[in-house]
């Protein structure tokens, strides 16, 4: 906060090449008017936004940027998901979604964490209901009411040190280890069959394919030792409640969309998820209420539909145009500008002007970065693959949620309730 170089101020670049203080409301004002200028020359396509990891955990940045930025009419929307953790969008896309809510991590019985380190990362999966807030407090809380953890990783971390279970695979085989533990809860019949019966469809065909991941292949393949594969197969499959979260080092290794696809079917074959009449957590304060149901969505596979980009036909997921992409749109304008906003007391520059390659090829003339510092990762991507397509050619298409037809339920003030669709 009291660093000589903080930044406590907006600055503009002169004609010299140097910084100087500039007013917020006036330096608003002259980026409003360049944004004009270059939609009514352009388009609203020829701006970009990349939002960063850390607007997450600002209660406003995510909604307001997000919604001026539809207001541009831009499709150009980049954020870290496209790097880090692709493939649980990939995965929700291709496989469906049980609209019901998942199980929380401070009331169940048994827990699997994946290529995450949530006692120093302080992220370990919000959306997979993870450690988030006082994550060694949760942990500790949790272990002493009777949690059962179970970590794999390729290092002994801080997480796996605490578990109870330490899988200690060889890098890159994520998907080896799940479809080994899926191999043993479907072989020993531990999956939850009520739930599968009414949810899931594709069962057999994932039986048949894990078939063959035995305990001793997964030895051999991961160097985990073929007992340690099974206690840990029959501690989740035997639990009434607990799932499976995997972090950044699952998603950014070796067949990611692979791996995360299997450890959402392990979440799916044992029914981890809330069912009717457990209490759901509602975070709607400043988005619109939608209330859980236990029911499914169907895939969407967003990339097979709306916006592409004109160049390489490129799709989108969940709205976001994938990472990769980002040299296709820069080496084109003979003067691309980038424009960042961030928290208070970052020193970064708040607007500058960057001399840029032309190549006729791409269309992007401004792009805004929020939350993030980009600028010496710009030029850093050695390929041009899009994700989308990178995805589409992996059949993992084993599970499929089942969809049943859709009924909306009545809202409870303060908590809701799940209920059956009939």
């Amino acid at each position: 906060m009291y660093a000589p170089g903080r930044l406590a101020t907006s600055l503009r670049r002169n004609r010299n090449g140097e910084f100087e203080p500039v007013p917020a409301y006036e330096a608003a004002a002259e980026i409003a008017e360049r944004l004009g200028d270059v939609i009514g020359s352009n388009g609203p396509d020829a701006i970009g936004l990349f939002m960063g990891t850390q607007h997450n955990f600002a209660t406003l940045t995510g909604p307001m940027v997000r919604g001026w930025f539809r207001g541009l009419g831009s499709h150009k929307l980049f954020s870290t998901m496209t790097i880090d953790q692709s493939a649980k969008w990939i995965v929700r896309e291709r496989m469906g979604q049980y609209l019901g809510g998942r199980q929380k991590f401070h009331d169940s019985d048994v827990w699997i964490l994946a290529g995450t380190n949530p006692l120093v990362s302080v992220n370990g999966g919000d959306g997979d209901g993870a450690l988030m807030a006082n994550p060694s407090a949760s942990l500790r809380a949790a272990r002493d009411r009777g949690l059962e953890l179970i970590v794999i990783d390729p290092r002994r971390t801080e997480t796996a040190s605490r578990a109870d279970l330490h899988l200690q695979t060889r890098p890159g085989f994520d998907a080896v280890i799940f479809a080994g533990i899926l191999n043993v809860i479907l072989t020993e019949e531990l999956h939850d069959r009520e739930f599968c019966d009414r949810y899931v469809d594709g069962l057999d065909e994932l039986a048949k394919a894990v078939s063959g991941v035995t305990p001793d292949l997964v030895e051999r393949v991961c160097d985990v030792p073929s007992a340690d594969l099974v206690t840990a197969a029959r501690m989740f499959g035997r639990a009434s409640s607990g799932m499976v979260s995997t972090g950044t080092g699952v998603c950014m290794g070796p067949d990611s969309n692979v791996a995360e696809h299997l450890a959402a079917c392990l979440n799916a074959v044992c029914g981890r998820f809330a069912r009717e009449g457990d209490s759901v957590e509602d975070r709607s304060a400043l988005s619109r209420s939608v209330t859980p149901r236990a029911e499914v969505a169907p895939p969407g596979r967003s990339w097979e539909s709306g916006f592409h980009s004109r160049v390489g036909g490129v799709g989108t997921s969940t709205d976001n145009c994938p990472r990769e992409f980002w040299p296709t749109k820069f080496y084109s304008r003979a003067s691309t500008r980038f424009a960042r906003f961030s928290s208070p007391g970052v020193t970064r520059r708040a607007l500058c002007r960057t001399k840029t390659k032309r190549c006729g090829r791409c269309d992007l003339s401004i792009f805004w970065y929020v939350s993030t510092h980009t600028c010496p990762r710009l030029h850093s991507s050695p390929t041009m693959s899009s994700l989308p397509r990178q995805c589409t050619n992996v059949p993992i298409t084993l599970l499929r949620w089942r969809r049943l037809s859709p009924r909306r339920t009545p809202s409870t003030p303060r908590r809701w309730w799940i209920r059956h669709p009939e």
